[in-house]
């Protein structure tokens, strides 16, 4: 965290991220010695505003590969850029900037995985029908279920739910695991998947 100053730019790609690397912080930032900041997200934009910090650059589109395309002109040769993130997160940010010229150094700050508990009570709940609408917000999301249905042999079960997923990339997930996906909104965030979701079953009804 010393060097952060020696950064030009640092890239949230979601709120846990940004809370995450704040934790690490034993006192205020400074916002003179602080990258400028890039988000993916309304919701990453307004933790880091919570915070007291300003935003440079937010994509129109909440996803890897329209933030790559839009951010590209703030991007030059020699352009150093640090990327916080999770264990499970893509890898298409840093590579495209990469490929700008820019030194790209990621760090994972966090881990994602399901525990072993979840992990039984989720099987139980599908296995006995307990779950008619299931949500996804992340690729990561979408793998973690799926190894607790094919460990449990649940295929069946999932085919009477309904699917929401918030964006193309976790809607591609979804269909590589052979899965329909009923509501996918058109603005990647919660909130706008849980909206396009109800709008699915008022249809339904």
């Amino acid at each position: 965290m010393n060097a952060l100053d020696t950064y030009d730019w640092i890239i949230f790609t979601s709120n846990v991220t940004v809370e995450t690397f704040f934790s690490f912080f034993e006192k205020e930032v400074s916002v003179t010695t602080f990258p400028k900041i890039a988000v993916i997200g309304k919701m990453t934009a307004e933790v880091i505003e919570k915070i007291g910090l300003s935003i440079e650059f937010v994509p129109t589109t909440y996803v890897a590969e329209a933030f790559v395309t839009e951010f590209a002109p703030y991007i030059h040769k020699g352009s150093r850029v640090l990327l916080p993130k999770g264990n499970l997160a893509r890898f298409h940010i840093a590579n495209s900037l990469k490929k700008l010229g820019a030194t790209v150094d990621e760090v994972v700050i966090y881990e994602t995985y399901l525990p072993d508990e979840s992990r039984i009570k989720l099987a139980e709940m599908i296995a006995t029908n307990q779950l008619d609408i299931l949500t996804f917000t992340s690729p990561s999301t979408v793998d973690h279920l799926m190894d607790v249905v094919k460990e449990y042999g649940l295929s069946e079960q999932l085919k009477d739910c309904v699917i929401g997923c918030i964006g193309p990339i976790t809607e591609k997930k979804l269909q590589a695991h052979g899965i329909t996906v009923h509501a996918s909104p058109k603005e990647y965030t919660v909130k706008e998947m849980i909206k396009s979701t109800i709008a699915y079953l008022d249809t339904e009804e």
